[in-house]
């Protein structure tokens, strides 16, 4: 055999300065071809001899194992000398987890700071490091990086606009019209919202503001039209309605209206509101009809409304024309 162990004994569990050492019988004598080193590893310190001419040598006729991590001071490659001091520095293992990568790490890095630092991990200001970034490095640990993220998150809700309504006796029964729409509310929240490891672990509000809603007010009509005054005798048309031919007279009650003021751009039969149109109660003057309303002219029935029930017209004029016609029982002249 090419090596010699000259150590006969082990001190375990002894006192004194023996402890963890191994000492060469001073009665072997040694043979001129061994040479004698010092070797130290795992703790301890053991004397040997070895037939070999460098360090690698020795080491691997001693059957020492080495892992591809671990250290030896002087190299491998250095020649083996009587009384030479070898030691072996053992890589320790380490489980990483970094960025959801998990892998066991051989190093010999003395703190976790230097274990990341020499694999060129970047640790961020919020970042949180398990155990600790001055935390020794032991065999076996296990280390994790915990990536920390603060973001802003906005969050708006709606606040619904309430409805008043308001009643009105000089608009007519059945009619409304919307005075003011009014405008929804808002609340504002913004938060803080913390992440680790892209998942959110806390959330703190920041601030938060409130827009009041804006009320819209509908205004209900509950007038009714004044009685129809008596008629005393029949008289002939007149004014606008002069010398038309005419098949029956109603007398009615009417009114006047535009589009924007409670009411929309089209009629219920799809013509535009503008003059000529007039609103009525299909159940007593059907739809289509040709009239001749004095004051106002030549118009046909082409439009309805919610408030126009029975004997009363509804009297169209174009958006933004200020009407010349008052309210009121009107006579007017069938042509159809």
């Amino acid at each position: 055999m090419a090596v010699a162990v000259v150590v006969l004994a082990l001190a375990r569990g002894g006192t004194g300065d023996n402890k963890g050492v191994a000492w060469a019988s001073p009665q072997q004598h040694l043979s001129p071809t061994l040479v004698p080193f010092t070797l130290h590893d795992r703790g301890m310190t053991v004397y040997v001899t070895a037939h070999a001419a460098t360090v690698g040598e020795a080491l691997d006729d001693l059957g020492i194992a080495l892992d591809e991590a671990d250290l030896v001071s002087p190299s491998r490659d250095a020649p083996l000398t009587p009384g030479l001091r070898v030691v072996v520095r053992r890589a320790k293992h380490v489980f990483l987890e970094v960025d959801g990568n998990q892998t066991w790490v051989a190093t010999h890095a003395v703190s976790v700071a230097d274990l990341l630092s020499q694999r060129g991990v970047v640790v961020q200001p919020l970042d949180r490091v398990l155990p600790g970034a001055s935390a020794p490095v032991n065999d076996g640990m296990y280390v994790k990086i915990v990536r920390v993220q603060v973001a802003k998150d906005v969050q708006e809700e709606s606040i619904p606009r309430p409805v008043v309504y308001r009643d009105d006796p000089s608009v007519l029964r059945g009619r409304t019209y919307v005075a003011q729409e009014g405008a929804d509310g808002l609340v504002r929240r913004e938060y803080e919202v913390t992440y680790e490891d892209g998942r959110e672990t806390a959330r703190r509000l920041v601030s938060e503001t409130t827009v009041p809603p804006q009320e819209r007010i509908v205004v209900r009509g509950t007038g009714t039209p004044p009685p129809p005054p008596p008629v005393v005798a029949a008289s002939a048309p007149g004014g606008d309605c002069l010398g038309i031919s005419y098949s029956r007279t109603m007398t009615v009650y009417a009114t006047w209206y535009a589009p924007g003021r409670g009411a929309g751009y089209y009629t219920a039969t799809g013509a535009r509101v503008g003059y000529g149109i007039v609103a009525v109660d299909p159940s007593v003057i059907p739809l289509g009809t040709r009239m001749c309303v004095p004051g106002y002219g030549m118009a046909v029935a082409a439009d309805t409304g919610g408030g126009v029930r029975g004997y009363m017209i509804d009297l169209a004029y174009p958006e933004g024309v200020v009407p010349n016609w008052r309210t009121g029982y009107v006579t007017i002249y069938i042509l159809d």
